[in-house]
C-alpha cells in the first residue's frame, strides 16, 4: 500500500453519515479515483454541494468505487468525521496545506522531516546566519556542526569508525596550524603506521616528558634536554656511530668508556653531572 497523488481526480457521492464514501463516477472533464489504484491511499477533500459540511483526510481506495475515511486532517466538525446529511457531495484528490512541503518567502523549507529512505542528489547547504549548520541525533543533540560564527570550521561530537579498505585521514596543517589529539577518560591513542616515518617536535606525557626504555638507543647527532642525566635500562649505546656498552648505568666499553672524556665536536672537554656522578 502506498500513498498516491493524481491530478484532476474528482467524483461525486451521496453517502450520508460517517461511513466510507461510495463514489458515483467522475465529474465531466475529470478522472475517477480509480487512478489511485486499489489498496492505495490518497489525500481527499469533500464538501456538501451548497451546504457547510466539509472534510479533508486520508482515505484508502478500493475497487470498484469505495474510498474509506482513515484519518481526518480537518473538518467542519472540529477535526472529527463529519456525519454528512443527505444531498450530493463533490469529492476530489487533494494536497492538504498541512502536508505540503513548500518554500516560505525567504526560500526556506520549514518543519520538514525526511524518512530514512529519502535520497538527496548532489546536496549543498547554505547557513543563513552565524550559527552555521548542524546534524542532530534523535534526542536533538548536535553530532556534526559546521560554520559556527561564520567561519570555516567543523566539529564532530560522536565516535567515528573508518573501517573501509581504503579508509584514510590526512591532517596537513600549514602556517601556524596545529593538530591536537587529546583523548580523555579511558581512551587511548595508537599510532601504528605500516611504513617507517619521522615524527619531529613531539612531547609525550603533556608538560612532563616520559622516560624512554629500550635495549638500543641510537643518536646520530646529540642527546639534549633538561635534567641531571639519562636514565633507563638501555644495555647498548651508539653515539656518532661509535658503539658502547652500558652496565648499571655506566658506559664500560667503547670510545666513551670511563674514564674516557666525552668531548664536543671541536674536541674540547665536556663536564657535568650524570646520575650523581661527574664527567
Amino acid at each position: 500500500m502506498a500513498l498516491v497523488l493524481k491530478d484532476r481526480v474528482k467524483e461525486t457521492t451521496t453517502t450520508t453519515g460517517t461511513g466510507s464514501f461510495s463514489l458515483a463516477g467522475a465529474v465531466t472533464g475529470y478522472d475517477s479515483f480509480g487512478q489511485i489504484g486499489s489498496g492505495n491511499t490518497t489525500y481527499y477533500a469533500v464538501y456538501l454541494d451548497g451546504g457547510s459540511e466539509w472534510e479533508v483526510g486520508i482515505g484508502t481506495y478500493t475497487n470498484p468505487s469505495t474510498l474509506s475515511r482513515d484519518t481526518i486532517l480537518a473538518s467542519s466538525a472540529s477535526g472529527a468525521k463529519v456525519s454528512f446529511t443527505a444531498g450530493q457531495k463533490t469529492i476530489w484528490c487533494d494536497y492538504p496545506a498541512g502536508k505540503a512541503a513548500y518554500q516560505d518567502a525567504n526560500g526556506v523549507i520549514n518543519n520538514t522531516t525526511f524518512s530514512a529512505s529519502t535520497k538527496v542528489v548532489s546536496p549543498y547547504f547554505d547557513a543563513l546566519n552565524s550559527a552555521g549548520g548542524a546534524l542532530r541525533n534523535a534526542t536533538g543533540t548536535n553530532q556534526l556542526q559546521w560554520g559556527a560564527g561564520g567561519g570555516n570550521n567543523l566539529s564532530l561530537d560522536v565516535s567515528t569508525n573508518m573501517n573501509g579498505t581504503n579508509a584514510q585521514i590526512d591532517i596537513s596543517p600549514t602556517g601556524t596550524g596545529h593538530v591536537h589529539i587529546k583523548p580523555t577518560g579511558t581512551g587511548s591513542l595508537e599510532i601504528a603506521p605500516t611504513n617507517a616515518g619521522t615524527m619531529n617536535n613531539m612531547v609525550i606525557g603533556g608538560t612532563t616528558p616520559l622516560a624512554i626504555t629500550g635495549t638500543t638507543i641510537t643518536a646520530n647527532t646529540q642527546f639534549s634536554g633538561a635534567g641531571t642525566g639519562l636514565t633507563g635500562t638501555a644495555t647498548s649505546l651508539s653515539i656518532g656511530g661509535n658503539a658502547a656498552t652500558v652496565t648499571n648505568g655506566v658506559v664500560t666499553t667503547g670510545s666513551y668508556a670511563n674514564p674516557s672524556w666525552i668531548t664536543s665536536l671541536d674536541g674540547s672537554k665536556i663536564t657535568g653531572t650524570m646520575d650523581g656522578g661527574s664527567f
